[in-house]
């Protein structure tokens, strides 16, 4: 009995997965991962009305914050940055000792 109600649950989630696409049945095709063919670190995405926006870390790389959009989740595209220089700018635009 216990297999059976296991079984069942299972075969429940499975269909329940299956039909919580993102995307769109007109859209529905194949696509290989990696999505995005970048590093794009601590991603943190947001949808607003049928679109969605990723910004991800760029650490102390100018300029910063990458912007990218999408409509599907799958295809992405790199709209602009959220930062233009760092902060103190006197410190992160100076050149490395040992690259003198």
């Amino acid at each position: 009995m216990r297999n059976k109600i296991y079984d069942l649950a299972l075969a429940l989630i499975i269909v329940l997965l299956a039909s919580c696409n993102p995307v769109s049945r007109e859209a529905a095709g194949t696509y290989s991962n990696p999505v995005l063919h970048a590093d794009y670190s601590d991603p943190d995405v947001i949808r607003v009305g049928d679109t969605f926006y990723m910004v991800a870390s760029s650490f102390n790389c100018v300029p910063g914050l990458p912007v990218l959009k999408s409509k599907d989740l799958i295809s992405w595209q790199l709209t602009g940055y959220a930062l233009n220089r760092l902060q103190p700018e006197e410190f992160f635009s100076q050149v490395p000792a040992q690259y003198n």
